[in-house]
């Protein structure tokens, strides 16, 4: 699996993260919300609006293009250069070995670091959420429309402490 679509794939998962934000949490605050999307893939930030050159790439698209359809919350993906999404590569890079094989996240650092992070939350995508990016990264099958739907209405993860 290319670099681009691992990148696509994040940038859909943070999509449904904002969704389920603003569908929970935040469902009168905005008429018209927005998510802007900063991401330090090309590839991946042009791919919200087309593309034509990777096969996998056009089936996340068609699942993307779902997700949008009869959505309160839109989207801008911009272009970050790699040596300007400092936040990204911290939390990326964060990890401390627990044990030989094992490793854990604490995030709590970055929200002192990073203020602007103060009041963001965790999100945890459903499995079926996951296993719909996966199969259709890794296979060449396609969820319909209604399967999309039906997943929307089931919840595409949780938002966590």
């Amino acid at each position: 699996i290319g670099i681009n679509v691992l990148e696509f794939i994040a940038i859909i998962i943070n999509y449904a993260a904002a969704l389920t934000a603003i569908t929970e949490e935040f469902p009168e605050e905005d008429p018209f919300p927005i998510l802007l999307n900063w991401a330090d893939n090309k590839s991946a930030v042009k791919w919200i609006r087309i593309c034509i050159e990777s096969i996998a790439g056009r089936r996340l698209a068609v699942i993307f293009c779902f997700l949008i359809m009869d959505s309160p919350l839109g989207i801008n993906a911009k272009w970050i250069a790699g040596d300007e999404n400092e936040i990204a590569d911290a939390i990326s890079r964060l990890k401390s070995q627990t044990g030989t094989h094992n490793f854990s996240f604490d995030y709590s650092s970055l929200k002192q670091k990073y203020p602007i992070l103060r009041n963001c939350r965790k999100f945890q995508p459903s499995p079926e959420l996951l296993s719909m990016l996966w199969t259709t990264t890794l296979t060449e099958s396609i969820p319909t429309l209604d399967e999309v739907r039906q997943l929307k209405q089931r919840g595409l993860g949780k938002l966590v402490m």
